[in-house]
């Protein structure tokens, strides 16, 4: 039997339960026990499967902010870390920086800036560039401590005060690394809806979130409402044509692009995607009329 196919309701029954044959079931303490242990092991089997490697330190300090951060203390768990990472256990740890993880690190110090310079909007955005960038971008240890420490300071704010938007996205970089954590993106991420916060910025961080959880369906849906917000916003636009050419739908992709290419201004990013591209369509014409937007800035 795997450990999907356990029902929780079922191991109580048989772990705390003996039938006498003259009383019928009676409690037996050292079966309870039993349970405890089973019960643990299974919520950490699953709770730890899926997590980035990155939050394993071998030493003492990093079983503590390990045990921090699963336990919810993210600002608590994030500090910790970061404390830990000049160690040689985080360095031993680290995977050599190659140029798509200083490309991480670069958005999300900015992303962090911004938001201390009160720029939440700008911050969001930074965060969704973050986002939609493919595997096997990562950013570094110390990036992904910074984040867990972010996300913990918004969760200590008063709803009616903090930026639900903003911990939406943070929340979204960390169910990246660990999809089983505690964060809920989704949540955070209706939240800011029903707060009239940035409100297609809210729904392509709730649409990134259904998609990294397989939820294609929701997660274009999603961003269609941003969309229909606001046809022309560049975020929305940006992140449809992504989520289009995950989805191997090259025309939606083709579309989407052209938009966000106007949107952005002329956005280098989006401007060498959409290259790429034309160039595996072998869309001549595209490229040309590329090349002549580009020559005219």
């Amino acid at each position: 039997m795997d450990h999907d196919s356990i029902s929780p309701d079922h191991v109580f029954v048989l772990l705390t339960t003996v039938v006498d044959p003259m009383t019928g079931p009676v409690w037996n303490g050292r079966l309870i026990v039993a349970l405890v242990i089973m019960i643990s092991y299974l919520w950490g089997y699953s709770r730890l499967v899926d997590i980035d490697e990155r939050f394993f330190v071998p030493s003492p300090g990093g079983l503590r902010a390990l045990t921090l951060y699963l336990t919810g203390d993210y600002a608590a768990a994030g500090s910790a870390y970061l404390n830990l990472s000049g160690s040689r256990a985080v360095s031993a740890a680290r995977v050599p920086s190659n140029q798509r993880d200083v490309l991480v690190d670069a958005l999300v110090d900015s992303a962090i800036r911004q938001a201390r310079e009160g720029a939440t909007g700008q911050s969001v955005r930074t965060m969704h560039r973050v986002l939609w960038l493919d595997p096997p971008f990562r950013g570094s240890a110390t990036t992904l401590y910074k984040v867990v420490t972010a996300a913990g300071s918004l969760m200590k704010v008063p709803t009616h005060q903090r930026s639900s938007a903003l911990l939406a996205a943070t929340c979204a970089y960390l169910q990246q690394r660990d999809p089983n954590h505690g964060c809920p993106a989704r949540s955070y991420a209706q939240e800011a809806i029903a707060k009239g916060e940035l409100v297609p910025e809210s729904y392509v961080t709730l649409s990134i979130s259904l998609s990294d959880a397989g939820n294609f369906v929701e997660s274009r849906a999603a961003v269609g409402k941003a969309l229909a917000i606001d046809a022309r916003h560049p975020t929305a636009l940006v992140w449809a044509a992504t989520q289009a050419r995950r989805q191997n739908d090259v025309v939606a992709e083709h579309r989407y692009l052209w938009a966000a290419w106007t949107a952005t201004s002329h956005d280098p990013d989006v401007g060498e995607t959409l290259q790429r591209l034309l160039t595996t369509l072998g869309d001549q014409h595209g490229l040309n009329k590329l090349a002549r937007e580009h020559k005219a800035e």
